[in-house]
C-alpha cells in the first residue's frame, strides 16, 4: 500500500511535526505564524514560500527547517 505524502501541518504542534518530517523525510520545511496566530508548516516550494512571505509581511518572522538534520533557521 502506498503511503500518503504529508506536505503541511497547522496548529500548536506544527513546528515539532515539521522538524520530524524534515529529519526523516529529507525535505526542507518552512514554519510561520499566520495572521490568526496559528502556526503553519509546509514543505518548501515556490508556492509555499510565497504564501509564507505574504502571511508574515515585512515585520514577520518565519523558520526554515533543514532536511536530514532538522536544524531551524530564522528568516525575517
Amino acid at each position: 500500500m502506498a503511503r500518503r505524502r504529508v506536505d503541511h501541518h497547522s496548529g500548536p504542534g506544527a513546528f515539532d511535526m515539521a522538524r520530524k518530517q524534515a529529519k526523516h523525510g529529507h525535505h526542507d520545511w518552512i514554519v510561520w505564524t499566520d495572521k490568526d496566530g496559528v502556526q503553519q508548516a509546509r514543505r518548501v516550494s515556490q508556492a509555499h514560500m510565497k504564501e509564507c512571505l505574504l502571511a508574515t509581511g515585512t515585520a514577520g518572522r518565519w523558520y526554515l527547517i533543514g532536511a536530514s538534520d532538522g536544524v531551524g533557521m530564522i528568516g525575517r
